[in-house]
């Protein structure tokens, strides 16, 4: 929607990608500062290189990546690659080229686990549950030291 809120009442998709463009052009000096962030916003709306992506036969790799790079999208806040465009990259080289989505299901994965850090996060939970586990099992052990001394 034009105010910037989904039809759910949330955030649309490409707000963020239109605060960024309208901001950058509030403060510029020319509008083609801005047409990185001009081009990212309307990928968001319209999916147009996504498309075109899609539909094309597969380049060879060297040409792949050459022609990524000169898009805006895959580019990190600061210019240079995202965090992380190289698993991106990998899952999407995958998907072009697989049988079936089963068979990237890996670089999936690990595109995902880039993204979010869910795995991570779990792990430390658990770290975190443990080192309190063993705490309050040797704050008990030593209760029961103390208790068993004094009677």
């Amino acid at each position: 929607m034009a105010s910037g809120w989904g039809i759910t009442g949330n955030k649309g998709r490409c707000y963020d990608f239109w605060m960024d463009f309208s901001e950058c052009m509030s403060h510029c000096r020319e509008p083609k500062d801005c047409s990185l962030l001009r081009e990212d916003y309307l990928e968001c709306l319209h999916h147009s290189k996504e498309s075109i992506r899609r539909w094309r036969k597969p380049e060879p790799l060297n040409q792949s990546i050459r022609a990524s790079n000169q898009m805006a999208s895959g580019w990190g806040i600061t210019g240079n690659k995202g965090r992380c465009y190289d698993f991106w990259m990998d899952f999407s080289e995958c998907m072009s080229h697989c049988r079936e989505p089963k068979d990237c299901s890996l670089l999936r994965e690990d595109y995902l686990e880039c993204l979010h850090h869910s795995k991570e996060f779990q792990r430390r939970n658990r770290v975190y549950k443990e080192e309190q586990r063993k705490l309050r099992a040797a704050s008990r052990k030593g209760e029961q030291a103390v208790d068993g001394t004094t009677h």
